[in-house]
């Protein structure tokens, strides 16, 4: 058979290659009897030496282990423990976002400051671009809190507010008409600052006497501590008439910084009150 000869180049040997047919193999044939058709045969290669044959075993099955020689039976698969998720609740009421309380660090993100014990038109903006005067004036009207959506989402007629544990609560009705109310005059919801309001208001009242009467002593004498150290920061304060007067307002101590309202919780509702009827009031250090 002619052999291929590739064309020569400058400085390189020749290399012959030789097209064996496939027919003229024989079912025998090995590397060993593989020689050169050029006229002198190639030296023999040496056999490939025999090497036993060992059987893996069948990896993950106790048959697998048993052929192998291993006593250790195969480790099952660890079982997936399904992590329960927390149910959804329904009929949850909407609170307005600048009075929804949401976790410990709102007060970072509050879009206003606002201790309780000045008036609310003197609250400080955070973020004005958020919640600026001229924003918070149209926000200020609606609805504080209104029914879940599968409720009809209507706006509460009125709010109980709760300061857990203290013992205080002042029920919200409406104080003034607002832009999206329909009838002129006669507010039929209450607003987010009925809520503002209503909340100084209660809060600037006098403590209820028996409520203090159920104080220790070393509670009243705190109480007191506290009203003249409110008497000494606000002027309105001063007057004789009312200097004396231990407020509401006192109770809180410097818990007075304002964090919003969020629902109450079952522990947390009052007596013939129902889950969304009552809301918790959140302070943090003023």
């Amino acid at each position: 058979m002619p052999a291929y000869c590739p064309p020569k180049t400058t400085g390189v040997f020749p290399v012959l290659y030789y097209l064996v047919p496939l027919a003229a193999l024989s079912p025998t044939w090995s590397v060993n009897t593989l020689v050169s058709y050029g006229g002198s045969a190639s030296p023999m290669l040496p056999d490939a030496p025999s090497l036993p044959t060992i059987p893996l075993p069948c990896i993950g099955t106790s048959e697998g282990y048993a052929n192998s020689g291993h006593t250790h039976p195969s480790t099952p698969p660890p079982k997936m423990t399904a992590i329960p998720l927390p149910a959804e609740r329904f009929h949850v009421p909407r609170i307005h976002y600048l009075l929804a309380h949401t976790s410990f660090w709102t007060a970072h993100i509050q879009p206003f400051a606002w201790d309780l014990l000045y008036d609310p038109r003197t609250v400080r903006y955070n973020r004005p671009r958020v919640a600026g005067p001229d924003r918070m004036r149209v926000q200020v009207t609606h609805a504080a809190v209104r029914a879940a959506p599968e409720d009809g989402g209507q706006p509460y007629r009125s709010v109980l507010l709760v300061f857990h544990p203290l013992p205080l609560q002042v029920e919200v009705v409406p104080l003034r008409a607002s832009t999206d109310d329909t009838s002129a005059g006669h507010p039929t919801y209450v607003s987010v600052w009925d809520i503002f309001t209503s909340l100084y208001s209660y809060l600037r009242a006098p403590v209820d006497h028996d409520t203090f009467l159920r104080l220790s002593d070393s509670q009243k004498e705190r109480l007191r501590y506290n009203a003249a150290k409110r008497t000494k920061r606000l002027p309105e304060d001063r007057h004789p008439t009312c200097s004396h007067l231990i407020r509401n307002v006192d109770l809180l101590f410097e818990e007075r910084r304002f964090l919003g309202i969020r629902e109450a919780q079952e522990h947390e509702l009052l007596k013939g009150r129902s889950s969304g009827e009552v809301f918790v009031v959140e302070l943090g250090r003023s």
